[in-house]
């Protein structure tokens, strides 16, 4: 007969059971016999019965095998531990943990939504309006930060030109001179005139294969190349190009772009990490890859400010006494060029409207055009000129010869 009670508790042999084989193997009779003392009576049928069924309870209990070394016994014993391990997860700290499964938290959603609204908030903190259109667009970027971010641009673009094979127009070239001219009569009028405003035509060495490309920097550095200048018949088509690229420097599309780009692609991934984790920021940086924010987003905006710029070069180029009319005529010279290029993608593709939008769009606001180009103070002016061209095409004045 045993004593009722122990002092070593059955839960503690029981531990030390589970641990190593050959500590199962000792502890096994004395787990049986512990677990089974509580009992008043105990017969010795029944302990030695305990002990064979605490035996087959502890399915890992090493069992000492004869004429066996303790080396292979080792051996055999490492080779069960591997033949009943499992895969286990790699270690995680609780902030690791945390991150790898954020999107499985109980206030996940709490936290999106609190992320949502301060993203609204911020937007609309830092949104202002286009002087001309009056649209509201999200602008975080200051002009001076953008302009001088943009320096190196002018010198990279005539190293980069050089490089291909192109040149630089000569200042003494008649058709920099014609554009400078153009140039100087838009500035009064737009507001930019505090900016240093340079003009850079380039000019390929492929004739038969043109570039017709029109660029402009937030600072003011307008780049032209002569195949857009062999579109323009006259200097009411340069006023058509300038007008729209001084628009874009007005509108600080440039700022509004990149804000766009930064909040858009933060607020996104940002979103999907809190709503999923670690998987909705893979298959955000996926999409992002592939282009899908870029045609959801970027494009759309993109199309809008091309159109806002057409807008506002047109009103900027009547209010200068150009006629506003030769900017549909200019465009309808050049769509067919442009068609034989390069064949078209869908719009949803395109960081431009396509050209019948934009022209449809500019007769949609000639009128407003025309009125400008009426209320302007060269009104007098242009009456004079038409009288003069008119006389002299009738020989009316004679001009000394």
């Amino acid at each position: 007969m045993f004593p009722s009670r122990l002092p070593i508790r059955p839960a503690l042999i029981g531990l030390l059971a589970r641990s190593t084989p050959r500590l199962r193997c000792a502890v096994a009779p004395f787990y049986a016999l512990v677990t089974h003392a509580t009992t008043t009576t105990t017969t010795t049928t029944t302990t030695s019965s305990s002990i064979i069924r605490s035996t087959r309870f502890l399915s890992h209990s090493h069992q000492p095998r004869l004429n066996q070394t303790p080396q292979q016994d080792f051996k055999d014993d490492a080779r069960q531990r591997i033949s009943n391990a499992k895969s286990k997860p790699p270690f995680l700290s609780r902030v690791a943990r945390r991150f790898a499964f954020i999107g499985r938290m109980r206030k996940s959603k709490q936290i999106v939504l609190a992320t949502m609204l301060t993203s609204l908030g911020f937007y609309f903190y830092n949104s202002d309006t286009v002087a001309v259109t009056g649209r509201k667009r999200y602008n975080i970027i200051p002009q001076p930060l953008c302009i001088w971010a943009f320096s190196w641009i002018p010198n990279f673009a005539i190293e980069d030109i050089k490089e291909d094979g192109g040149s630089l127009l000569s200042d003494l070239d008649a058709r920099v001179i014609t554009v400078k001219r153009v140039l100087r009569r838009l500035m009064p009028l737009s507001g930019m005139g505090h900016l240093d405003w340079e003009i850079f035509i380039f000019e390929n060495d492929a004739p038969d294969y043109p570039i017709y490309e029109v660029s402009v920097t937030p600072g003011g550095k307008v780049f032209i190349h002569t195949g857009m200048l062999s579109l323009c018949e006259n200097e009411d088509a340069i006023a058509t190009l300038l007008g729209h690229e001084i628009a874009h420097t007005i509108a600080m599309h440039t700022t509004e772009k990149l804000s766009a780009f930064f909040m858009g692609h933060l607020t996104a991934g940002s979103l999907s990490f809190l709503a999923c984790g670690l998987p909705g920021l893979a298959i955000y940086s996926y999409f992002a890859y592939i282009g899908t924010l870029e045609v959801l987003f970027f494009l759309p905006r993109s199309r809008i400010r091309e159109s806002e710029a057409d807008y506002m070069g047109l009103l900027l180029m009547a209010r200068a006494c150009y006629d506003p009319r030769e900017a549909v005529k200019f465009w309808q010279r050049a769509h067919p060029i442009f068609m034989e290029i390069s064949e078209e993608p869908p719009e949803k593709w395109r960081s431009h409207p396509p050209l019948e939008d934009r022209i449809a769009k500019l007769n949609e606001w000639m009128p407003e055009a025309m009125k400008k180009r009426a209320e302007s103070e060269c009104n007098d002016t242009i009456l004079f000129a038409d009288r003069f061209w008119t006389s002299m095409r009738s020989g009316s004045i004679n001009v000394p010869g």
